[in-house]
């Protein structure tokens, strides 16, 4: 799956933000399937702060940003480890954590390394200005040296006809 999202990042296939979509889904979902589980638990327990944490809808997971998908299935993954023992009558099974614990997994893989790729790749376009001054002082000092160290007339009217130089 790290490939897939290297490739996506880099813009050369169309499956990968379908493979991402498919994963969100699916996370949708199995938190979802917690969730109905936890919420009951929660208000029969008296734990209002988690049932206010948890109260997440369907479209929570599937609609806006990624990050915040992702965000509440952990929110909602970390309430079903810590009270998964306490909840065998609302039948909260260790798998169930563990499906969700991949599809967060699957999800994560697919959009991180994505966005690691385009701060690189702002990071190393940042640099090009910079590269392009040293650059241009290196042929400045070449345009000094090549009149004075060549004899070759030809030689030196080809090079300033390249470089344009003028008034040297």
């Amino acid at each position: 799956m790290a490939g897939l999202a290297l490739d996506q990042a880099s813009g050369t296939t169309e499956g990968a933000t379908n493979l991402l979509q498919e994963n969100i889904e699916t996370m949708g979902a199995i938190s979802m399937a917690i969730v109905q589980k936890l919420r009951p638990f929660a208000l029969a327990a008296g734990k209002t702060e988690m049932a206010a944490a948890i109260d997440f809808s369907k479209s929570d997971f599937g609609h806006g940003k990624q990050v915040d998908a992702l965000n509440k299935a952990k929110i909602v993954l970390g309430n079903a480890r810590q009270y998964q023992p306490e909840m065998a009558d609302y039948e909260l099974k260790v798998e169930e954590c563990d499906a969700l614990e991949a599809a967060i997994n699957g999800v994560a893989m697919l959009s991180g390394n994505r966005d690691a790729i385009i701060g690189a790749r702002k990071t190393a376009t940042d640099g090009i200005p910079e590269l392009i001054k040293k650059l241009r002082s290196s042929l400045e000092i070449l345009d000094d040296l090549v009149p004075a160290l060549i004899t070759n007339a030809k030689f030196v009217q080809t090079y300033k006809n390249n470089r344009r130089i003028i008034d040297r």
